[in-house]
Formats: C-alpha cells, sequence, structure tokens
C-alpha cells in the first residue's frame, strides 16, 4: 500500500509546488512592468509641470531607498530592513502633505507622482487585490485633481493618464487570471486529499505523519491503529506522548535516529510495540521525509505493519535451529550436503567447527571440504563414496580429519544417497562425529596396561632384593622405557638442607654423590611443597637448576619431578627428564608418581635393613667403649687413645677430641685427640698444647655450648670459635659435631668428632654420639668422684690448720671492714674540695689537668673502699625496702646535674604517678640508675638528650624503668656481650658497669633488656617486680 500511495502523494504536491512557483514568477515579471509604465508616467508628468525641481524632488525618497537595498545586501541587513520601514511609513504622510500645497500652488502634477509612488512601493509588500484597489482609486483621484486645476497642459495630463489607466486596467486582467488559478488548484488539491483519505481509511496497515516542527507530535494517523494497537486516532491526537508511550522501553532510546536515518535511507525498522491488552506487537515501519525548501526535516510520513506472527515463526524456527545446533556441538556431530550434480557443499555450524572453521553461511567449496582428510585416506574415501553413488550405499566410514589449525582429530561419518524417479544421485547427506576422545581413551587404557604390566614389574623388583642401588637401577631403567626420558634420577635428601643424587640411568654423568641445596631448583620447590612439578613449556624452564645442566653437558626443556613420601615425610625427589619441550604429558606425571611409590618402599626397605645393620655394628662398638670407660678409676694415656679411636669408628668421623672443664668450668684441659685409623702425628700434640692454653672465656661459641647443655654440628667451624683456629687449620676440618658431656645437668666437658667437608651427619650420628657421650660422662664424673674422694680425704687433714688461719681471717676481715669505714669519711671530704677546686675557673690548664687526676683517683679509691664494705658485708633480703623509684631517679638527678651541664646533655624525666613501690636496695639501687645514666652521657660526647621514664606493667604485676639516649648507640655483634664483666669498647673502662647492675637487677628478681641502633641511640629496660608480688 504505501509503495502506491506514497508516490502519488508526492507527484501531486510536487506539480503543485511547480504551478505556485511559475505563477509566483509570472506575476513578479508583471509587477516590473507595472513599475517601469508607473515611473515613466511620473516622469513625463513632473517634467511637464514642473521640469526643475523634478529631479530633486524624485531623488527625495529614492536615495533612501537605495541606501537601504544597499545595505540589506551587507552583514547590516536588518539596518537597511528597518530604513526601507521608516522610508515607506513617512512617505504616506509626506505625500498628503504635498497634494495640500498644490492644492494650493503649481506643483499639483507633482503630488500626483508622490500620490502613484507608494501604490508601487506597497506591491512589492502586500498582495495584489490591495495593490489593484489602491492604483484605481488614486488614479481616479488623479482624473478629478486635473478638472479643479484649469491651468494644466490637458493633452500631456491625458496622455499620462491614459497610460496610467491602461496599466492599471492590466493590473485587474492579471489579479483576475491569477484568482482563477488558485481556484483551479485549491479543487485538484481537495480531490487529491479526498481521495488519498479514502485510500489510507480503508488501508489495513498503519498510515500516519509525523510532525517534528514546531512540536514533536502526530498530525494524522489512519483507524488502522485501532485494530492494530486497540487505541483510537483520537486517543493519540489528544495525547502528543501516546505516540512514544506505545514503544517498548528498551526501544524508545533508538526511536528518533530511527526515524531519521530510516527516512532518510528508505530502510525499514522493526520495534516492539506495547498494545492496549498489555501484549507486544513487533510493527514494521516505512518512511518518507517531509523536507522544506532550506532542506530540512519537518516531518515523517510512514506506514507501519504488524509482523508480530511473522516474527513469532521465526523465533520458533531460530529456537528449533538453535536446539538442533546445540545438539550437534553437544555430540560433536555435524553435517553436510553434498550437491551431486552441481558439487556444492552445505556444512552445519559444528561441521565446520570439527574442521577448525569459525561457522559460515556460504557454500564450502569441494576442493577445500577434500583438504580435511589426510591424503592418504582422502583416496580411499572418495572410492567409497563413488562406490556408494554406483551400486549399493556405501559403508560407515572411520578416518581422521586434519583441521584448520594442522590439529589431526579421529571421525566417524555415515552416508545416505538421495536419488531422482529414475535412480540418478541427486545429493549426497553425511553426518560426520568427532570420536577423538573414544580414541585416546581406547590410548589410554592401552597404556595404562602396559603400565600396570611395568609396575607390577617394579613390585617384584623391590621384594626380591634389599641393595638399594640395584633396586633403583631397576626402577629406573621401567621408567626410561615408559617415558621415553633421556634421563632419570633419585635425589635423596641429606642433613634437611641439600639434596644429593643417589641413583641415575647414566653412570658416566658422574652425579652420583653431587649436592644441590632444597632451597633451589624443581626438585627442591617439590621438597619444599610436597607437590609434583611438570615443566613442559618455556614458562617453567627459567625454574630449573642450570648449573647441574652445564656440569653435564645437558640442556633440559622437559622434566617431571615427583615427591618420594614416606608416611607424610617428604625423604627425596625422583626426576625424569628430555631436551625436547613438551616431551612429557600428564600421564606420564601419574605414571612416575606410581614408580615413585615403588622407589620410596624400595628406600625404605634399604634404609631399615641398613639402619639394623648398623645398629647392631653401633651397640657392640657402645658396649666396648663403655667397658673401657667403667673398668677403672684411673684413665691411662693408652686407654684414653683407643677410646677416642673407637669413638671415631662407632661415629664414622675421622677424629675424636676430649675436652674437660676445669677450675669451675672455666678452663680447658684437652684429655684425648685420636684418630679414627689410630695414626698419630705431630700435629696431634701441637693441637692439645694449642688447647692446654685456652680458657672457656676467650671461646664463645664453646661458652654458649656448654650452656645449652645440648649438641650442636658445626658445619664450617672457623666462623664457630668453637676451639681454636689452629686446631682446625692443622688438621684440615671443615665440620664438626660437638656433645657436652653431662653428669647431673652439669657440663663437665665436650667431645668432638670431626667429619670431612662433603660428608653427611645424619641424626642416627647425632643419637650415638648422645649415647657415647653419655658413657663417657659416667666414667668422667666417676674419675671426679674417686679424685673428690681423695681431696675431700686430704681437706679432712687440713681443716683442723684451716680453722685456725679461719679465725685469723675473720677478725682481718672485720679490721678492714672497719678501716673500710674510717677511710671513706675523709676521701668524701677530700673529693668535695677537689670538686670545688676545679669548678674554679681560674686555674690553668695544668692544674685542672692534675685535679682531674686527683678526682679519678679519689672516686677509684671511694668504688675500692665501697666494694671492701660490701664485700664484708653481704646484703640480705631483710634490708630489702619499699622504694619510689621516681625519687630515686630524682636524687640522681641532683647527683649528676652539673656532670649532665658540663656535657651539654639535656635530661628528661617521665615519671609514672601512680607508679607503686618496688621492693629493693635503695643504695644498689641508685647505683644501677647512675651507673646507666652516666653510661649515657658518655655515648653522647657531643652532647645530646637523656630521658628516663617510669611506667607500670600490670600485665606482669611490675614496673619498668627506661633509659633512653641520643647517642652513638650500640654495635650490633657487641650487644650480645655488653653485660659480660670486662667487656668494653670504651678507652680506660673497667668493663664493670653493666656487669654489676646486670647483677644487681638479677638480684632483685628483675630482668634487663637492651635495643641499640647505631647512629639512633639505645634504650635500657628495666623491669621489677611491684612491692607485695
Amino acid at each position: 500500500m504505501a509503495s502506491v500511495v506514497l508516490p502519488l502523494v508526492e507527484s501531486a504536491r510536487s506539480l503543485q509546488d511547480l504551478e505556485a512557483r511559475l505563477n509566483a514568477r509570472l506575476l513578479a515579471a508583471l509587477l516590473l512592468v507595472v513599475l517601469c509604465m508607473e515611473l515613466v508616467g511620473t516622469l513625463v508628468i513632473a517634467m511637464t509641470i514642473y521640469p526643475t525641481s523634478t529631479t530633486l524632488l524624485l531623488l527625495g525618497p529614492v536615495a533612501p531607498l537605495l541606501a537601504a537595498y544597499a545595505l540589506s545586501r551587507t552583514k547590516y541587513y536588518r539596518l537597511g530592513a528597518a530604513l526601507s520601514i521608516f522610508i515607506f511609513s513617512l512617505i504616506p504622510y509626506v505625500t498628503i502633505a504635498v497634494v495640500a500645497h498644490a492644492l494650493t500652488s503649481d506643483l499639483v502634477f507633482l503630488s500626483l507622482v508622490w500620490l502613484n509612488l507608494p501604490v508601487l512601493l506597497t506591491s512589492l509588500f502586500f498582495s495584489i487585490r490591495i495593490t489593484a484597489v489602491n492604483a484605481v482609486l488614486i488614479n481616479l483621484s488623479m482624473l478629478l485633481i486635473p478638472a479643479l486645476i484649469p491651468d494644466v497642459d490637458r493633452t500631456a495630463v491625458n496622455t499620462a493618464l491614459g497610460l496610467v489607466l491602461s496599466v492599471s486596467v492590466l493590473v485587474v486582467v492579471l489579479m483576475y487570471h491569477r484568482e482563477r488559478i488558485e481556484r483551479s488548484r485549491q479543487v485538484s488539491l481537495e480531490e487529491s486529499e479526498a481521495r488519498y483519505r479514502r485510500l489510507t481509511e480503508n488501508a489495513q496497515d498503519i498510515i500516519y505523519r509525523y510532525s517534528l516542527v514546531p512540536q514533536r507530535r502526530i498530525t494524522y494517523i489512519n483507524p488502522a491503529v485501532k485494530d492494530i494497537l486497540g487505541y483510537a486516532p483520537d486517543e493519540f491526537y489528544a495525547d502528543p506522548d501516546l505516540f512514544f508511550n506505545l514503544i517498548y522501553p528498551n526501544d524508545q532510546p533508538a526511536l528518533l535516529s530511527v526515524t531519521v536515518q530510516n527516512a532518510l535511507l528508505d530502510q525499514p525498522a522493526t520495534l516492539r510495540w506495547v498494545r492496549q491488552d498489555g501484549t507486544l506487537a513487533w510493527i514494521e515501519h516505512r518512511h518518507v521525509p517531509l523536507i522544506d525548501r532550506a532542506g530540512n526535516l519537518i516531518a515523517v510520513e510512514g506506514i507501519a505493519r504488524d509482523v508480530t506472527e511473522r516474527k513469532q515463526l521465526e523465533e520458533t524456527l531460530r529456537r528449533s535451529e538453535a536446539s538442533l545446533a546445540e545438539a550437534q556441538r553437544i555430540a560433536h556431530f555435524g553435517s553436510w550436503t553434498w550437491e551431486w550434480t552441481t558439487g556444492k557443499l552445505q556444512c552445519s555450524d559444528e561441521m565446520f567447527r570439527l574442521v577448525g572453521l569459525l561457522p559460515q553461511a556460504a557454500e564450502l567449496p569441494q576442493e577445500v571440504f577434500l583438504k580435511f582428510w589426510p591424503p592418504e585416506e582422502a583416496a580411499w574415501i572418495l572410492q567409497e563414496i563413488q562406490h556408494g553413488v554406483a551400486d549399493a550405499p556405501p559403508a560407515d566410514i572411520e578416518h581422521r580429519i586434519i583441521r584448520a589449525n594442522g590439529e589431526v582429530r579421529y571421525a566417524y561419518s555415515r552416508l545416505k544417497i538421495y536419488r531422482d524417479e529414475h535412480g540418478h544421485p541427486l545429493r549426497l547427506l553425511g553426518t560426520t562425529q568427532d570420536i577423538t576422545d573414544r580414541k585416546q581413551a581406547e590410548a589410554q587404557i592401552e597404556r595404562n596396561m602396559r603400565q600396570l604390566a611395568a609396575l607390577e614389574h617394579m613390585g617384584q623388583t623391590v621384594v626380591a632384593s634389599l641393595d638399594l642401588a640395584v633396586v633403583l637401577s631397576r626402577v629406573i631403567e621401567e621408567i626410561l622405557s615408559l617415558l621415553g626420558a633421556q634421563g632419570v634420577s633419585v635425589l635423596l635428601i641429606e642433613d634437611r638442607d641439600n639434596l644429593i643424587f643417589a641413583a641415575t640411568n647414566n653412570d658416566s654423568l658422574d652425579l652420583i654423590g653431587r649436592r644441590m641445596p632444597i632451597s633451589v631448583g624443581i626438585a627442591g620447590e617439590v621438597v619444599r611443597s610436597g607437590q609434583s612439578a611438570w615443566v613442559h613449556d618455556s614458562a617453567g624452564q627459567a625454574r630449573i637448576h642450570r648449573d647441574i645442566d652445564q656440569a653435564i653437558g645437558f640442556h633440559t626443556q622437559s622434566l617431571l619431578a615427583v615427591p618420594l613420601n614416606l608416611h607424610g615425610e617428604i625423604i627425596g625427589v625422583m626426576e625424569a627428564v628430555h631436551t625436547q619441550p613438551g616431551a612429557f604429558s600428564a600421564d606420564d606425571l601419574r605414571l612416575l608418581e606410581a614408580a615413585a611409590t615403588w622407589a620410596t618402599v624400595a628406600i625404605t626397605n634399604a634404609r631399615i635393613f641398613e639402619a639394623e645393620r648398623r645398629r647392631v655394628q653401633e651397640q657392640a662398638a657402645l658396649l666396648e667403649i663403655t667397658q673401657m670407660a667403667l673398668s677403672s678409676f684411673e684413665f691411662t694415656s693408652p686407654v684414653l687413645k683407643h677410646i677416642a679411636r673407637r669413638i671415631a669408628q662407632a661415629c664414622h668421623a675421622s677424629q675424636c677430641l676430649l675436652v674437660l672443664l676445669e677450675e669451675q668450668a672455666s678452663a680447658v684441659r684437652p684429655v684425648v685427640a685420636q684418630y679414627a685409623d689410630g695414626h698419630e702425628d705431630q700435629d696431634i700434640q701441637q693441637v692439645l698444647q694449642i688447647i692446654a692454653a685456652e680458657r672457656l672465656d676467650t671461646l664463645p661459641a664453646l661458652r654458649t655450648l656448654m650452656h645449652e647443655r645440648r649438641p650442636h654440628l658445626f658445619k664450617d667451624v672457623h666462623q664457630a670459635s668453637l676451639l681454636p683456629e689452629e686446631w682446625w687449620r692443622l688438621l684440615g676440618i671443615q665440620q664438626a659435631l660437638a656433645v657436652p658431656l653431662l653428669s647431673q645437668a652439669d657440663a663437665i666437658g665436650l667431645m668432638v668428632l670431626a667429619y670431612e667437608a662433603d660428608q653427611a651427619v645424619g641424626d642416627n650420628y647425632f643419637d650415638l654420639a648422645l649415647t657415647i657421650g653419655a658413657q663417657i660422662a659416667i666414667a668422667f664424673a666417676n674419675m671426679y668422684l674417686y679424685a673428690d674422694l681423695q681431696r675431700a680425704l686430704q681437706h679432712e687433714r687440713d681443716a683442723r690448720a684451716q680453722v685456725v688461719q679461719a679465725e685469723k681471717l675473720a677478725a682481718i676481715g672485720r679490721l678492714a671492714a672497719s678501716v673500710a669505714h674510717e677511710l671513706n669519711n675523709p676521701l668524701q671530704a677530700i673529693q668535695n674540695s677537689l670538686y670545688l677546686v676545679r669548678q674554679d675557673s681560674v686555674l690553668d690548664k695544668q692544674a685542672q689537668d692534675d685535679l682531674d687526676v686527683a678526682l679519678t683517683e679519689s672516686r677509684r679509691m671511694a668504688d675500692l673502699i665501697e666494694r671492701m664494705r660490701e664485700t664484708y658485708r653481704p646484703p640480705t633480703t631483710t634490708e630489702f625496702r619499699p622504694e619510689s623509684l621516681n625519687v630515686l631517679i630524682a636524687e640522681v638527678e641532683k647527683l649528676i646535674s652539673t656532670h649532665l651541664r658540663h656535657n651539654e646533655v639535656t635530661f628528661a624525666f617521665q615519671p609514672e604517678p601512680q607508679l607503686p613501690l618496688a621492693l629493693c636496695l635503695r643504695d644498689q639501687m641508685k647505683q644501677v640508675i647512675l651507673n646507666l645514666s652516666l653510661n649515657a652521657v658518655e655515648a653522647m660526647p657531643n652532647g645530646g638528650r637523656l630521658t628516663i621514664s617510669t611506667a607500670l606493667a600490670p600485665e606482669t604485676n611490675g614496673l619498668w624503668l627506661t633509659f633512653t639516649d641520643t647517642g652513638q648507640g650500640i654495635a650490633p655483634k657487641d650487644l650480645p656481650n655488653i653485660f659480660d664483666p670486662f667487656f668494653t669498647r670504651k678507652t680506660g673502662g673497667t668493663g664493670l658497669g653493666l656487669a654489676i647492675s646486670y647483677d644487681i637487677i638479677q638480684h632483685h628478681h628483675g630482668r634487663i633488656e637492651v635495643a641499640s641502633e647505631q647512629g639512633r641511640g639505645t634504650t635500657f629496660r628495666i623491669w621489677l617486680p611491684a612491692k607485695g608480688t
């Protein structure tokens, strides 16, 4: 309907517009002629009556009009229009004035010119009817005016009047002709509109006009909208928004763009509309644009057709096709049709996917379709098809497919031939199913059977032998044949930090016994995580430990590594390697994991057997050593050497050294040093002499070991300071196992077992060394007890003689305490006098130095006297009294205030107001505060800030005392030793201040902590129990 109606409407409108344009141009030309004739007639009359002033009078209105016209052609066209309106408004009034003057003067004909000029000008702006009427009236008045004025030249006037009247008559005739044309055109337009309306009213599609200017609204819509949407046309006219509101919300944003663009492009647009009953209707729109003379779109006329039923059928068909395509996709089942006469091929979407192409609607060329068959199978498949076409239906075909990316897949095809009534083949229908998964499953089953047989053979091998090397070698051979690997190795954990190669498929690679840290490589990752690893691409190759590859000239690109797991404990790793990337699969990894289980069983059995054999040997050696050690209370040199040699042999060490502690565990006395093979040299004797000259204080590692009372393996003895460096250097020892000899929880000596640098020292060595050490400790303890018994007897003999001497010493002690007390009083006066003299600024440099020396020596003497007093008056718990730490700190601050000021140290005290009392010895606690304060001042030679604070420690029922300075700090290596006696880094220091403070705090059942950062300062924190805790 739209293809018939809309072109007719447009054609009618185009004809009407053309007629209107032609009439307008004709009238414009006629009016121009009339204007020229009017001007000519007027000029004739004017020149006849008043030739001299005619030019000036004409130029009066003409000059402004020309100026207005010139302005209208420029950007000042608004000014020109305003000037024209002003002139045209002024002319009638001027004309009336001139006519009034002419009635009493000789300018009567000039007034006629002014009367006609407005008529001519108004014809440019007003309708033809008004112009014609004005022309007739004014020209009739021109006939009357000469009759009233008798002195005018009648001939000239009549000539002019005749010309003007002729023009006026011509204007009236033209006006009449134009009215007839307009009436005829109006009648034709009304008839066309009537026919168009009858056509639209009876149309089954919706026909409408949608205006865009001056506002968007429906200006016409036919009754068909009632049948399609359920709304009457009047409802659209009454509600301008109804047209938009009926559009489905999701389609509304695109409505305007669709209306404008599709109207210009003449393309249909399908939108969803909401019917009055709430259902959705699919409406197809076709539009025709209405353009004004400026080229702007002012309205759109369109036809809307209900295509809901077609859409529903299309949706049903689409769902059916989608279901079929989905079923084919799930089953990997494609279909294709081969037109036998034309050779064209049509394939389903899944068939495209089977061959590795994106689904497409285009036909697949026959030669392209045949390329997806392997060349060696293509001829056979075509032969089967030809056989079916010529004779019987072809058999089902199982073949391979080469996908677009080169991947080979297995397929199963069934074919059916359709023939015409003469039996000639028309088309070949084929279905092809991807059976790669089934083929792979069959291959996997076969591979699993072979792997199962290999694993069964491994199990038989493991059970048949206890020789670890033989079992691992057979397991590796089976794995090599199954995986096609180029190398298989078994690595076992050694001393918790290293992996050692225990077995490999190629002994010539010199891998057996080689070690690698657990912290590196894929094998280390497997040990740390307990999970298998599979490296099959370049991304994982960066994790491979290349040092082993470089050592054996191998470049690993594929690797499998599985843990050897024994009851949740990782004991090693089994690896398979290859120089080609992607050489192993996930199935290979699972096979290696199964083989690792058998390898773990073999290793476990071998270890159990080896452990039992070693245990028997160790028990025999232990029995022999124990019998020799406990057979006598006095050890002779040959006995000690034999014991040391058997200990070294039993513990698989190269040397054994026995050391005892003497002088209240402060001195080191070597007992014996012996090689495992029994030979002796001068180095052993030199080592014994070196150790005999050492004290425990010079060997911090040995002191720590004795304090902790547990064995320790030193992997680098040169950094341990366990024993003098000369011993390790002379004997070439790299690592050592040190076992304290304990008697009733007290360390009485040390047994040192020396090992080579690459020798592994396992837990079994620890256990055996501890057992032997316990027996040796008992033997030495017995020896000490026997010696103590002998000394006790001698002591009893000497006791009586010492009683008298003790009484004398007690008297001397009391005398010393008394003398110390008496010396202390004058010494305090001397110190105060020296200090006051020292403050005198008039002293010269030498005098000040001498006074400093005197003050220093007096302080030393005071300390000596105080220590003498404390020695002979030891404190008791009954002297502990409740004291306020805040008060003690304030007293110390007064004591050192001058010292702080001279050293430019700022003192800050931050007391806790609610601080409880502490049960302490007042003088000793003041000594601790004084020591720590003076140490802080000495740590700030260039001045600084000393902050002392107290705080509560409710969680521990105590209190905190904190000293913080901004000094140079303490080196990290010195922090563990700062409380040791005589340890100091200060020039002239004694190293006793912090040691004494530490002992005092310990005596008060407290603790002292230190934290320091070089360049930032040091903080000492003292915890003391509060009163009553």
